[in-house]
């Protein structure tokens, strides 16, 4: 059965939007969460019984796992209550600067030119990009891809066709820093995935070769800064600019284009922190390896205690 990439293409973007939707609706339901109840209201014998559970032995030494600890006193441990997930879905386009473009095919001469882009943000596949990060206090590792596009405007008489419309694709992993005015600033590096639609000296590229179309071409490295403007606890609006320059080298029929990309970002989109909060996660070693687990989601508690011989 065919299915047109059109389609699979709007589907992909109703299915992010459905997992952005469904992880807000999830973290607003953990506010009404009748299972549990904030620490101020659990006994006060309670706390001391998970103390006694964790530091018998009588032990002085903190137990280290991962990023959590026990203190040596009894009471309720301290965490890095800053940990946390979020995804972000943005539209926006770019502006790209001219850049040398080089078209190598069998038998003929070499073209070149200094390429002049046009972006098209809503024609055909739209730009859009998404992220995912994990923060641990005001740093993140991130993973995000950047559906980026490129129309060629100034073609010579032999290019009758060059765009890189279905996604001059960056996929970056970045390290991001929340400053203390409230701005973003992050930094990535990756790869390049194209999905080139060319026509040179009558000679088309045929569709569907590679990977379905797209081809691993380059590599790509990013700076950019955003802003993030909360709706609610969890949701909010980002407005972020990007600097990007890249390098890939793409196949025509019969040959091959050399194609460097420099350009400015601008993505206007919608973020949501969606996970839990980890408040103590202990490994005691008394003879027996016994384990607490305490979650807690906003102003909600949950205490997991299972010993384990």
């Amino acid at each position: 059965m065919f299915i047109h990439r059109s389609g699979i293409k709007r589907t992909g973007l109703v299915a992010m939007a459905g997992i952005f939707m469904g992880l807000t609706q999830l973290s607003a339901n953990a506010q009404n969460c009748p299972c549990s109840k904030p620490p101020s209201e659990i006994e006060r014998s309670d706390l001391d019984d998970i103390s006694d559970e964790m530091l018998s032995g009588g032990s002085e030494q903190e137990a280290q796992f991962t990023d959590y600890s026990v203190p040596a006193e009894k009471g309720e441990s301290t965490v890095n209550t800053h940990a946390r997930w979020s995804l972000d879905l943005f539209l926006g386009s770019a502006l790209n600067i001219p850049t040398p473009l080089s078209v190598h095919q069998s038998g003929e001469e070499r073209i070149f030119l200094y390429a002049r882009y046009r972006e098209k943000p809503f024609t055909g596949s739209p730009y859009y990009a998404w992220r995912i990060a994990k923060w641990n206090g005001d740093q993140a590792w991130e993973f995000e891809l950047v559906h980026h596009k490129l129309y060629l405007a100034n073609k010579s008489p032999e290019i009758q066709r060059f765009e890189i419309s279905h996604g001059y694709n960056l996929v970056t992993v970045n390290r991001a820093w929340h400053k203390t005015n409230g701005v973003i600033i992050r930094v990535g590096a990756g790869i390049v995935l194209t999905h080139p639609e060319t026509i040179v000296r009558g000679k088309k590229l045929p569709w569907g070769e590679g990977l379905d179309g797209f081809y691993l071409s380059g590599s790509t490295v990013q700076v950019a800064a955003a802003k993030k403007l909360p709706i609610s606890d969890s949701v909010f609006f980002v407005v972020e600019g990007k600097f990007t320059a890249s390098y890939a080298h793409i196949p025509i029929q019969d040959g091959s284009a050399y194609v460097p990309n420099l350009a400015f970002h601008g993505l206007l989109g919608l973020g949501c922190d969606f996970n839990p909060r980890i408040t103590g996660l202990f490994c005691v070693w008394d003879g027996k390896i016994r384990k607490s687990l305490a979650v807690r989601l906003p102003g909600q508690y949950f205490d997991l205690r299972s010993p384990q011989k």
